[in-house]
Order: structure tokens, then C-alpha cells, then sequence
């Protein structure tokens, strides 16, 4: 069975200020300069394979809509995971693949942390509580982030994984595919790593249906 895989970050429309890439042309992240460009890269990238699926990260609300109209002109079956804040567009994930060669046998859309379960949370006194704002509210003036623990703020991620279940029109062969946009906390990598662990034991129990 031949499949090609297209992964691509697109980066968020809403993400691309030159404030932040200031070393960059104001006019290349201008969302609305971008979106096109951004297109005829997928269009190559579907020119060379047209057995291929396509797994995109950081798709917002103002380009999902744009995505999915080049997908189906196209022949594709797109779906969605979006589940980010308005600061960056709401963005999430996207996976399209072409149903003259795939059929689709299954979909799932997960908010990673929902999948599993959690080390039970220590419950602390009245007095505990008092204590730790007191200890983060001189930390906070000074600028610096309040430690936490990793466990709880991997639960606390909105992530959302997609995943599908597509079989070969030719072969009969069934595989899964998915697409994960990694929690942005380099300053924990603790967290990346348990996402990692979850959207691992998410995509398992697919691949050998």
C-alpha cells in the first residue's frame, strides 16, 4: 500500500504579529498575504502525491473554512479539532485525506486530558491554601511563574487530538492516522512528555482494530 503523510504547521493567523517576528517582513505575516501562500504549498504538496493525507497543526477559525473548501474542491474529506483561546484564533488541528482512495472507517476527536485518568489531587487545609497565596503573590510581583505540578497542569491542557480510521480501496488494508498539536510548555517538559505518553495510548488501540 503506498501513503504519503503531509504534516504542516501552519501557523495561526492570529499568531503571526510582527511583534513577535521581528526580524521577519511585516508584509509575509500579513494573515491575509500568507493564506494564499500557504495554500500553494499544500497545492504542491498535493500535486506530488495525490494518495496522501494531510495532518495540520495551529488551524484557526478564520482559515478552517478556507482549508475545507481546497480540501473538497479537491476530493478530500477534511475534519477538525479546534479548541484554542481568541488571543490565537481558536486554533487546533485538521486532518483531509482523499475518499476516491481512502475509505473512512472511523473518527475520533478527543480532548487529550479527558482521556484518562489523574493521580488523585492532594486536598490541603484552609490554612494551606492561605499559605500558598501568600508565597506566590511576592513571586508573581517579582515576575516569576508559580512552580506546578505537572500532572495538574497536563490535565489542565485543552489539547484536542484527531484521529482516523481509513481503509485502502485498492488493498482492503485499515490504518489510523492522527494529528496532535504538543501543549507550547518547553518550561516543563514534564507536560509534553505525559501528552506525548496519552496521545500514544490514544492512537494504539486504533491501529490494531
Amino acid at each position: 500500500m503506498k501513503l504519503r503523510v503531509v504534516t504542516y504547521n501552519v501557523l495561526s493567523s492570529h499568531l503571526s504579529s510582527p511583534n513577535h517576528y521581528t526580524t521577519l517582513n511585516p508584509d509575509h505575516l500579513d494573515p491575509l498575504r500568507r493564506l494564499p501562500v500557504v495554500l500553494q504549498k499544500l497545492e504542491s504538496q498535493l500535486q506530488e502525491e495525490k494518495r496522501s493525507v494531510f495532518c495540520l497543526q495551529e488551524v484557526s477559525y478564520d482559515w478552517a473554512g478556507t482549508f475545507h473548501a481546497f480540501f473538497a474542491q479537491r476530493g478530500f474529506h477534511m475534519v477538525t479539532g479546534l479548541y484554542g483561546r481568541k488571543f490565537n484564533g481558536y486554533m487546533g488541528v485538521a486532518l483531509a485525506w482523499p475518499t476516491e482512495e481512502f475509505e473512512t472507517v472511523d473518527v475520533d476527536i478527543s480532548r487529550l486530558s479527558d482521556t484518562r485518568s489523574w493521580p488523585p489531587k492532594d486536598e490541603k487545609s484552609f490554612w494551606s491554601n492561605i499559605l500558598d497565596t501568600a508565597v506566590a503573590f511576592p513571586l508573581k510581583l517579582l515576575g516569576k511563574k508559580e512552580e506546578r505540578d505537572p500532572w495538574d497542569y497536563a490535565e489542565q491542557r485543552m489539547n484536542v487530538m484527531t484521529s482516523v480510521t481509513l481503509k485502502d480501496r485498492t488493498s482492503g488494508t485499515a490504518f489510523c492516522i492522527g494529528t496532535y498539536h504538543m501543549p507550547c510548555a518547553y518550561f516543563a517538559p514534564q507536560v509534553m512528555t505525559i501528552h506525548a505518553d496519552v496521545s500514544c495510548f490514544r492512537t494504539v488501540p486504533a491501529v490494531f482494530w
